[in-house]
């Protein structure tokens, strides 16, 4: 199923700590987990640039996001190499 502009929910969040937005995107994933699982809960936090714009603009500037990012995913992070054994013995 692909994702459409038609289908997204959004939720933005305007001055609230890291924490206390961390616990309402739990909540509300927990109250909607069709929507999770079918990707198409947008979150996202204010900023002075989104906060001049009307709802409209800002719905439609995420929404762009939210399918760019679904269909075209960020490489996922590499782990840094692990040190050997060998470097982690002092020099004599």
């Amino acid at each position: 199923m692909k994702i459409q502009k038609k289908d997204l929910k959004f939720i933005v969040f305007d001055n609230l700590s890291r924490k206390e937005i961390s616990l309402v995107m739990s909540a509300v994933k927990q109250a909607l987990p069709n929507e999770r699982k079918n990707r198409t809960l947008v979150f996202a936090t204010s900023t002075e640039r989104s906060k001049k714009m009307t709802l409209e603009e800002l719905t439609e500037d995420i929404g762009e996001d939210h399918l760019y990012l679904l269909e075209n995913p960020p490489e996922p992070l590499k782990s840094p190499p692990k040190p050997s054994e060998n470097t982690s013995k002092p020099r004599s």
